[in-house]
């Protein structure tokens, strides 16, 4: 039984979903981006580049479960699929 393919199509909609919520929950903790990548333990130009869909990769799981501590939220948080799809571009 082989595993089915994923259309890389689809995994770019929910990189940019992650990248929006990233931001948008970091801006709702109140934190710069400075301090975020700081207490998260990474340079303040990686959250810029997950942030704004600059990385080649889309982040790890353990540094969500981090910066989810950090902004006082659930982790599941950074996966919501927005409202509205307008605004997302290819990772």
């Amino acid at each position: 039984m082989s595993r089915p393919k994923i259309r890389k199509e689809s995994n770019a909609v929910y990189y940019q979903a992650v990248a929006k919520n990233m931001l948008r929950l970091r801006e709702q903790a109140g934190l710069s981006r400075r301090e975020a990548a700081m207490g998260a333990g990474l340079r303040e130009s990686v959250l810029y580049e997950y942030e704004t869909q600059r990385s080649e990769k889309p982040p790890t799981v353990q540094l969500l479960v981090r910066l989810a501590e950090l902004y006082g939220v659930q982790f599941y948080q950074f996966l919501e699929m927005p409202e509205e799809k307008e605004g997302l571009r290819s990772w």
